[in-house]
């Protein structure tokens, strides 16, 4: 199923994975890490009845959830989902959570108990491919399906379209930009296809608001827009004095008009 990755991959040298809002044709890298596209109803039902979905191992034509996504390669049939599936957990703060520590981390190093390993169904039937199941990406996700812990498919408000999990091992050396924080990435991200959108993990679960903060209680919002559209003057962060990037996300404080960088907010006495 799809090509083998090639063991040393830096993305942020390929021009056109570097963090961007610009639409993009990824390349051949990402050719099999499955990238979801939802189905209607009426593409469903035009998929072999035999199929069942990945995360539920239900039949895929369902009353109450007729809608599913399906890996955009037409001749994978390996992972496919019904929407709900691949959404859950959808409530993003019992992600947080519950999410390991070492599937946040910028630099993870994957850490699963033994009884939570998962093979594909390559690697589960293939006898001479002895290798670890942390070496292969369709693998890493099953892990991840069966414990869910992250959702497969976020939809975030942040971006308009839905996000992918992508888990790979972490020899491929997997690198990306993260557009929320602007920082590099290793091995897990939630990323657009389409707009060559990507997060880390502990971006896409900071909490929308921060209450209590310091002495005189002030709220902190986390703000996706950009400073030149919301607040032109207020370019510095408050807790390192450090100019704050319009291209990237901030909490602000409407009770001080402040801004803090996202990674600085742990400094914050709360």
């Amino acid at each position: 199923m799809g090509e083998k990755l090639p063991t040393k991959v830096n993305l942020m040298k390929i021009p056109s994975l570097r963090p961007s809002r610009e639409k993009v044709v990824p390349p051949k890298i990402f050719k099999h890490l499955h990238e979801l596209a939802s189905l209607s109803k009426s593409k469903t039902e035009k998929l072999a009845a035999a199929l069942l979905c990945k995360g539920c191992q239900q039949p895929l034509v369902s009353a109450s959830d007729p809608n599913i996504y399906k890996c955009a390669e037409p001749e994978c049939n390996e992972f496919i989902f019904h929407k709900s599936c691949a959404e859950v957990p959808g409530n993003l703060e019992l992600v947080r959570k519950n999410c390991p520590e070492f599937l946040k981390a910028r630099e993870p190093e994957y850490g699963f108990q033994k009884e939570q390993i998962q093979k594909c169904k390559i690697c589960e039937e293939d006898h001479n491919r002895n290798r670890d199941a942390y070496e292969c990406s369709d693998c890493l996700v099953q892990i991840n399906i069966k414990g869910k812990f992250l959702p497969i498919v976020v939809i975030h408000e942040s971006h308009t379209h839905p996000l992918n999990l992508i888990m790979v091992p972490i020899s491929v050396n997997y690198e990306f930009g993260c557009c929320g924080c602007g920082e590099l990435g290793k091995s897990i991200s939630y990323r657009c296809f389409d707009c060559n959108f990507n997060l880390h993990v502990d971006c896409l679960l900071l909490p929308r608001t921060l209450s209590g903060v310091k002495n005189n209680k002030q709220s902190l919002r986390l703000t996706y827009g950009s400073l030149e559209e919301n607040w032109w003057d207020k370019t510095h962060c408050k807790v390192c004095n450090k100019e704050i990037s319009p291209e990237y996300w901030f909490y602000y404080s409407p009770a001080t008009e402040s801004v803090t960088h996202i990674g600085c907010v742990s400094a914050v006495d709360q």
